[in-house]
């Protein structure tokens, strides 16, 4: 970070480098981490400037990847799911169609035809079909890989060498759902073949075993089932995540994010290593860009709210007896709580006339203040901050800021402010209010740091509700894939449900019509009818929660930020999932009772 050289030499500041090497061919990576030690005694016999506190080994992939695999896991699995889905519902709709032409199918087999010729038929039939399939799916696949990926938080893409051009339908990707199609006919077609091969002749009179039938119906609601378990799963993850999202999202983060913008001025070491002059290049800069029209408030602070670092520990000036408190560390402007719009609780902000030859003073949090003096005023208090082993002058507290959080799902940060001119920084983020009606003043704070000093290195602008919307970008990333993949699930459960549901109608319309000849209204016939359903629909949404919580306990613990689901987030999903149901089940049933079974029981 170029910070000055006293900082450098100090091991307790934290600043670390990476170094990237190749082990042995017979190392492995736990070998590595076990000569740690002895990397360590040798970097400190060499006599490096630098002193180092630790080291710490770990593969490539894990230091660049680790914390994106848990988000990527969860995608994997939400489209395996899906292909599931689809897989389910080829064999179930495969199966369904042969049942139907088993009549058909006796007869060839009684004029002669032999079942391999058979088997070679239903092989070819789907195969086209799974191949016409396939050849669409890569066409939607094209547009989801561009669609998905410019969703993609860009902290994922920045870690992909070609960034959203290596997103793309290619021959590993092909292989594999060459083998996915292969694997699906295989199975349609070994079933319709089993099915065939227990025909007989005899079948032409009807006589198909009653047997028979029962087991296949079973199976298939078995299927139907297990469908309605996994989308039942999705569609509460989906859920829960929009449910999470938004609850995070109204979380207020404590800073003013409308016409806001920051750019980060780095000094670095050799620039302005005396205290003294950097503040007084701080104080050139801004007195420079508070004279521009376009702004309308600016300040400058150490750390953002969006750095959860660096931290200090804070104790009571006045007496030893107290525990010491963790805090983050700033360093801040005058002008600072102005641009960033934070409420100010109680006493002042930092003045002009807090310069380094007077009075040490501090600000606090709320939480910070409500931690430290829980029974009493903040405003007066002494402390003193420093990292373990050091301690820092005394401070007095001249004022209580209201809180700001670093992320929406962990608690306020408590933080200790200093003035800049009592503790000066070696950057320093510039945060700048634009007046109404300005677009962009980034172009004009870069014109005005330059005619400070032409050489001043300028980093951003970045927007403050670009930082907000950044800490739930993971959140809403995924949130967005399981609403397509869910969307999608819950069609290819419905379509099980409706396929088994029409061939149920279908195979019941003899039992229909009896029941309407002994007198059964509509009504008594529609309430048979999805009691039976009722055994399948049922176990399989409450299989689903039970899927959904055991699932949802290794997210949470894997991804940051997610939480576990409320119960009427699991009650929403369930619900849309059980309307998707009556209806996948209610339609063909409505077809079937509007229509004449008079000629059928004639």
């Amino acid at each position: 970070m170029q910070a000055e050289l006293s900082r450098i030499s100090d091991p307790s500041r934290g600043l670390f480098e990476r170094t990237v090497g190749r082990t042995t061919r017979d190392a492995s990576l736990s070998s590595a981490r076990a000569s740690g030690p002895i990397l360590l005694e040798r970097i400190r016999l060499a006599g490096s400037s630098r002193p180092v506190s630790s080291l710490s080994v770990s593969g490539l992939q894990d230091s660049i990847f680790a914390d994106l695999r848990p988000q990527l896991t969860v995608v994997l699995w939400l489209a395996a799911i899906v292909f599931f889905l689809a897989g389910t519902n080829v064999v179930i709709s495969t199966i369904a169609q042969a049942t139907e032409q088993r009549r058909s199918t006796a007869i060839r087999l009684a004029v002669g035809a032999n079942y391999t010729r058979l088997f070679g038929d239903t092989l070819r039939q789907h195969g086209i079909t799974l191949c016409l399939a396939g050849a669409l799916g890569l066409t939607l696949a094209q547009w989801l890989v561009v669609g998905v990926g410019s969703q993609m938080p860009d902290g994922w893409l920045s870690r992909i060498p070609g960034d959203l051009s290596a997103l793309r339908v290619d021959a590993h990707v092909l292989s594999w759902l060459l083998a996915a199609l292969a694997a699906m006919l295989l199975i349609s077609t070994g079933a319709v073949h089993a099915m065939t091969r227990q025909l007989r002749p005899w079948s032409l009179l009807g006589m198909a075993g009653a047997e028979d039938n029962q087991r296949s119906r079973a199976w298939r609601s078995a299927l139907v089932g297990a469908e309605i378990a996994l989308c039942s799963a999705v569609v509460i993850t989906s859920v829960t995540l929009i449910v999470q999202l938004t609850t995070l999202r109204a979380v207020p983060m404590g800073v003013e994010q409308t016409r806001t913008s920051a750019v980060w001025v780095n000094l670095g070491s050799a620039a302005l290593s005396d205290p003294t002059l950097r503040v007084a290049y701080y104080d050139r800069i801004l007195q420079g860009m508070a004279s521009l029209t376009d702004i309308e408030s600016i300040g400058g602070i150490s750390h953002p709210f969006t750095m959860d670092w660096p931290s200090v520990q804070v104790r009571d000036g006045g007496s030893t007896a107290t525990p010491d408190i963790t805090a983050l560390a700033r360093s801040a402007t005058p002008g600072y709580l102005s641009a960033s719009g934070i409420p100010l609780v109680e006493g002042r902000w930092f003045a002009e006339s807090d310069r380094a030859n007077a009075t040490v003073v501090a600000v606090v949090s709320a939480s910070l203040a409500r931690a430290r003096w829980p029974t009493q005023s903040a405003i007066g208090q002494q402390v003193q901050a420093g990292d373990p082993g050091g301690v820092s002058a005394t401070a007095t507290v001249v004022g209580v800021v209201a809180d700001t959080r670093h992320a929406p799902h962990l608690p306020p940060d408590r933080i200790l402010y200093r003035a800049v001119a009592q503790d000066p920084p070696p950057w320093l983020y510039l945060i700048i209010r634009a007046r109404p009606g300005v677009d962009d003043p980034t172009k004009v704070i870069s014109e005005a740091i330059w005619r400070v000093n032409p050489d001043q290195p300028v980093d951003g602008p970045w927007s403050v509700a670009e930082w907000i919307n950044s800490r739930t970008v993971h959140l809403r990333f995924l949130a967005l894939i399981s609403i397509v993949l869910g969307g999608v699930g819950v069609v290819l459960a419905a379509a099980g449900l409706y396929g088994l549901t029409s061939w149920s109608v279908t195979s019941s319309r003899r039992s229909i019509a009896v029941r309407r000849a002994i007198g059964a209204s509509d009504g008594q016939i529609r309430s048979w009818f999805i009691s039976q359903w009722a055994k399948i629909v049922v176990p399989g949404l409450v299989g689903g929660w039970i899927l959904q919580s055991l699932w949802n306990s290794v997210l949470v613990a894997a991804i940051q930020g997610l939480q576990a689901p409320s119960a009427w987030s699991g009650l929403l999903g369930i619900s849309l999932m059980a309307v998707a149901g009556a209806l996948a089940v209610m339609v063909p049933l409505r077809r079937a009772l509007a229509a004449d079974t008079s000629p059928l029981m004639r």
